[in-house]
């Protein structure tokens, strides 16, 4: 799985802006292939913007970034107070709850 994180600090009298910008998309973005999730996240104690989309491999990724869709979110970043921080993570190994239960159970993991 990839994940993919823009954290984005609207200039002032922008955060409308970036956010239409950024959701503008979602709806087309969430029905491609090898897309598992597209989410928009706001700071409360700062202006910060978290944009987060994860997808099922590099391949469906890859051909996301080329796009069009894509290119309206690189839009976005033209109203940034700084530079963005983009960061693309590859995910081997997913895990939830049950590692939650474990570490608190006492457990441990494997990988202790």
């Amino acid at each position: 799985m990839i994940l993919a994180l823009l954290e984005i600090f609207p200039q002032p009298g922008k955060r409308r802006e970036v956010i239409e910008i950024l959701l503008s998309g979602q709806g087309q973005i969430l029905l491609k292939p090898g897309c598992l999730g597209c989410e928009l996240l706001a700071g409360i104690q700062d202006d910060k913007l978290v944009y987060i989309e994860k997808w099922e491999s590099n391949k469906w990724f890859h051909v996301h970034l080329a796009s069009d869709d894509y290119f309206r979110i690189l839009n976005a970043l033209e109203f940034a107070s700084r530079p963005p921080t983009i960061s693309f993570f590859e995910i081997r190994n997913e895990k939830g709850l049950e590692t939650i239960e474990q570490i608190r159970n006492g457990e441990g993991t494997e990988e202790d």
